[in-house]
């Protein structure tokens, strides 16, 4: 079952320490992933890794963060889970995968639905 998170803290822009949360999401549930990908544990163990501690001088007063979530279908509108919010975030960086097909009509309506529910459901609201 997809899993459920609250939405990360937003980054902070002043001179005291930044801190950053990356979320990586996949369709796949991790039982999938393990079916399909042998060494899938040594990979997502790398990513979970991925941090900086915001206290570590070397880091620059730079705090990263990453956590996993799987069976997120990124072009569905409604949240995965019966609750009516899902996390949001300040920037959506998206890595096509192709389809399957040489399709250029079938790739078109997927990005559509993509960007659609980039601006619907992840992204945070535009102040103005």
């Amino acid at each position: 079952t997809p899993q459920k998170e609250t939405a990360p803290p937003p980054p902070r822009h002043d001179n005291a320490t930044r801190s950053y949360s990356i979320t990586c999401t996949g369709v796949d549930t991790h039982e999938e992933l393990t079916a399909k990908y042998k060494d899938i544990d040594f990979v997502l163990q790398r990513i979970r890794q991925c941090r900086l501690p915001s206290s570590s001088s070397s880091s620059a007063n730079v705090g990263l963060s990453t956590r996993i979530l799987h069976g997120i279908n990124a072009v569905e509108i409604t949240p995965p889970s019966s609750s009516s919010s899902s996390p949001r975030y300040h920037h959506v960086i998206f890595h096509h995968p192709h389809l399957g097909t040489e399709d250029a009509a079938r790739h078109s309506r997927f990005l559509h639905h993509f960007f659609h529910a980039a601006v619907h459901r992840w992204l945070i609201p535009a102040e103005n």
